[in-house]
């Protein structure tokens, strides 16, 4: 009796996290390209929130001053960026044994509902968080009209 010969298969689990770890690899490459050239931009966690008069935005910001934040709007879109200071100065004899707190410039980015009054958008910062509120515009409810028929 002649047996079959297969091709010899990898292990299930070096297939699942190959992909994954060829992707990790090179997102962190291409974040070492963006530190190089100085131009690191993070994105701070965001969380919007629908209520029946407005909605909420808030954008977490720890460590960074006010004067630092700037809010626009464009093209139906509310823009958070701002930079977000080392809270050291780097010397040539420090060493960092583990840093994962991000610094440099930082945008967030929310889509604004078409039912926001945009000039009545307001602001507040306080202990590092930034609340904005969306005051939603008062629409008419709907009315039934009678229609009499001749």
């Amino acid at each position: 009796m002649k047996m079959k010969k297969y091709p010899v298969r990898r292990s299930i689990i070096e297939e699942l996290f190959e992909k994954p770890l060829s992707i990790l690899s090179e997102f962190e490459r291409r974040l070492s390209e963006v530190e190089e050239g100085k131009v690191k931009v993070w994105s701070p966690y965001i969380d919007m929130v629908e209520y029946d008069d407005r909605y909420e935005v808030v954008v977490e910001l720890p460590g960074i001053e006010k004067e630092n934040i700037k809010v626009n709007i464009k093209n139906n879109l509310l823009i958070v960026s701002g930079e977000k200071k080392e809270h050291y100065e780097k010397k040539d004899n420090m060493t960092f044994h583990y840093q994962s707190i991000s610094y440099g410039k930082f945008q967030a980015e929310v889509g604004i509902p078409s039912d926001v009054e945009i000039e009545k958008i307001s602001a507040s910062y306080k202990n590092g968080v930034l609340k904005l509120t969306l005051p939603k515009s008062i629409r008419e409810e709907k009315k039934e009209i009678k229609i009499e028929f001749e």
